[in-house]
């Protein structure tokens, strides 16, 4: 019984963690095309393109992560998951510390200002762009308030990793995901306007 318990939070702790890739995954794209975007002037030849490009990668990844920072009922989100791993702590390498842990990152949600201010302007990116259409929420593009940095949006991703890293080494999970991007854009580009990229090492913490 035990066994079959342990199996169905690590497989939970997976679709999490694979989520969570694509989202960083939407990062690193985004953060990339960003840089080369800032080498760019308007009437260079194929500057649309990468605007185009960083618009839909935005939508896209709000669109992930507004899902995994969800709350309330029986939602399936970070929060969710926090709880569900609390109440299974028998099932981890050492339970006591396994709570204490996660009462850390509860905690830290609570007394970080920015990491809760950029999870409500998600949040409100989520209401005012994808989720409705009615008068008190449609937004024109143009008018639209809600842009986070991307160095907000990294130190959230830097907040999930650590907690996904912590939960897929006490629960014993597959630890071999890894994002798929991989500076392809500076395969795509002409050797002078090909930038740097920053990919996190998403086994910070692991064994």
């Amino acid at each position: 019984m035990g066994n079959v318990m342990l199996k169905n939070i690590q497989s939970v702790i997976e679709a999490f963690y694979d989520h969570f890739l694509y989202f960083s995954d939407m990062l690193m794209v985004y953060s990339h095309v960003e840089l080369v975007l800032d080498r760019m002037n308007d009437e260079d030849d194929g500057v649309n393109f990468f605007k185009i490009t960083k618009a839909a990668t935005v939508d896209s990844m709000m669109m992930c992560i507004a899902r995994l920072l969800e709350n309330g009922g029986d939602v399936r989100s970070i929060f969710w998951l926090i709880k569900k791993c609390r109440s299974n702590k028998h099932l981890s390498k050492n339970g006591d510390e396994l709570e204490k842990k996660l009462n850390d990152y509860e905690l830290k949600l609570k007394e970080d200002n920015e990491l809760e201010e950029t999870i409500q302007i998600i949040k409100l990116r989520r209401d005012k762009i994808f989720a409705h259409n009615d008068g008190k929420f449609f937004v024109d593009p143009k008018n639209d308030t809600s842009y986070l940095p991307s160095c907000k949006l990294w130190a959230l991703q830097g907040y999930i990793q650590e907690l996904l890293c912590m939960l897929t080494e006490e629960f014993d999970c597959n630890n071999n995901m890894q994002p798929i991007y991989d500076g392809d854009l500076n395969k795509l580009l002409p050797e002078d306007t090909r930038c740097g990229y920053w990919r996190p090492n998403m086994h910070k913490g692991l064994k």
